[in-house]
């Protein structure tokens, strides 16, 4: 089957992102033969009959204010929309990053994102679950507030320290397991033992737990 005669699987609802940006994703968005731009919603009172009238898989959302983010708004969504939520922001300092983190968001993404990386999240995100999935640069901006204190007193071997230390600072798998000489198989059992040993499941609640830890 040629990518033209592909049938849509993503139908995406915009809400409260302003006419550039909206015009932007839409044109990102719609140039994936499997994506479509089903609607865009700047009020929230009117967002539940939309999510009913045309029935999209996923939500993009942009919470931010000049200096801050509408954080009262953002929870609103978080618990009342079931869908997977993606939510953009201009905001990279750590301190507004982690009010979005405990949030019911699938991923929180910069507004600089290309359509590439948009249209992989989309799908990684196909069955609304799995781990969160952060921006490189939210990631890396999170991994330098963290507790480094907690390296010493933890139960981590040495070379799990490392790949943790690597894990905070944003690195893939891949990255680490040329960092550390190791194969990539490796990197993914190390990074999975400190997921356990941490009781997390991904990387954005490990960062989240030291950056709770070092308040």
């Amino acid at each position: 089957m040629s990518s033209a005669n592909l049938p849509v699987r993503f139908r995406i609802l915009l809400f409260g992102v302003q006419r550039l940006l909206a015009d932007a994703l839409h044109t990102m968005i719609e140039a994936d033969a499997e994506c479509t731009v089903v609607g865009k919603v700047n009020c929230f009172a009117e967002l539940s009959a939309l999510l009913a009238s045309v029935q999209p898989s996923h939500l993009i959302v942009d919470f931010d204010l000049p200096d801050a983010l509408n954080l009262p708004l953002a929870e609103q969504i978080a618990t009342k929309v079931t869908l997977p939520i993606i939510a953009l922001t201009t905001h990279t300092r750590a301190d507004l990053l982690y009010q979005l983190l405990p949030l019911n968001f699938q991923a929180l993404l910069t507004k600089d994102i290309n359509g590439q990386e948009l249209i992989r999240t989309l799908k990684l995100l196909k069955d609304g679950g799995g781990q969160k999935i952060l921006s490189p640069t939210i990631v890396h901006n999170l991994a330098h507030s963290k507790a480094t204190a907690t390296l010493a007193s933890s139960s981590l071997t040495k070379r799990e320290q490392e790949v943790l230390a690597l894990v905070l600072q944003g690195r893939t798998n891949q990255v680490i397991a040329k960092t550390l000489h190791l194969s990539e198989q490796a990197a993914r059992n190390y990074v999975h033992r400190i997921y356990q040993k941490f009781h997390v499941n991904t990387r954005a609640e490990l960062i989240l737990l030291f950056n709770q830890q070092s308040n």
